[in-house]
């Protein structure tokens, strides 16, 4: 696979989690670095709080020579009234509508999305030297969150949500052109209804109607319907979930793992997210 840019969403403190800029830190980082996967990334979009800023750099600073960092404040990429909360959960879309956003800054035909949650295994580089044809995706049931595909055909106007296997979550593969398609057609949407801003319009469809949708039920969605163009999919399996700890050292065991593990946050609190880093044999110096 060819060299690709990077969007992390990076917040010090996310809804209760414990330090994200911690797990940056001492699990994420490292372990792209650990995989040599650092060599495959072109520029590594980081997009935080305006009031994180220094924080945020002083931690970069760590790891510059391994890495091409752009760091924006958030209110660079959404709107002010998500920002000010006017909107109920707005912290958990904010992260999402980014992932979006992000698509107008990156300059690769694709590109990666991360969370501070994320440790990259020894076997990334090769499961992309597999992929050359194709952008992988990881493929998971659409009855595991029946809801986003409902919500996310509701909010493009397809009168079926997607069936079957579709796109997971965070960390994904998203094709630069297609995210930017998608962003033109929620505009085109949100104009008919009045809005003038399709992170108001999406935000809207959530808090208000309901419509609970995913950056990625969205994108798939789109992809899979609407979308026209040249680019490709494939299905792979990217990942390992793990919810709890004795999960993810079960998949550090494992004589198959998948090249990415999530070591959920919401679940996973910070010292036993260090004892998965150094399960792993993630090093920091």
């Amino acid at each position: 696979m060819e060299p690709f840019d990077v969007v992390l969403p990076l917040k010090s403190e996310f809804e209760g989690r414990g330090s994200d800029l911690r797990r940056c830190r001492t699990g994420l980082l490292p372990s792209i670095v650990c995989a040599g996967a650092h060599k495959h990334i072109r520029t590594f979009h980081i997009i935080c709080p305006k009031a994180e800023m220094r924080v945020v750099e002083a931690m970069l600073s760590e790891f510059g020579s391994y890495f091409d960092f752009a760091l924006r404040p958030d209110d660079d990429l959404i709107c002010s009234p998500i920002l000010e909360g006017q909107f109920q959960k707005s912290g958990l879309y904010i992260q999402q509508l980014i992932k979006l956003q992000a698509a107008r800054l990156v300059n690769t035909p694709h590109y990666m999305t991360l969370d501070a949650d994320i440790l990259l295994r020894a076997n990334f580089a090769a499961f992309l030297e597999r992929h050359e044809d194709a952008i992988p995706y990881h493929q998971e049931p659409a009855t595991l969150h029946r809801n986003w595909w409902r919500a996310s055909a509701r909010v493009l106007r397809h009168f079926r949500a997607m069936k079957g296997d579709v796109m997971g979550v965070t960390p994904e593969f998203l094709i630069t052109d297609v995210v930017r398609d998608l962003i033109d057609r929620l505009q085109n949407l949100a104009g008919r209804r009045g809005n003038d801003n399709w992170q108001i319009h999406l935000m809207i469809a959530a808090c208000r109607s309901s419509l609970t949708w995913s950056e990625y039920s969205l994108y798939w969605t789109y992809f899979s319907k609407s979308y026209r163009g040249p680019h490709k999919h494939e299905a792979s399996r990217i990942y390992d979930y793990c919810g709890t700890k004795e999960r993810a050292l079960q998949a550090i065991r494992s004589a198959n793992p998948a090249p990415v593990m999530i070591a959920q946050s919401s679940s996973i609190g910070l010292d036993a997210f260090d004892d998965v880093v150094h399960a792993l044999g993630i090093t920091h110096n």
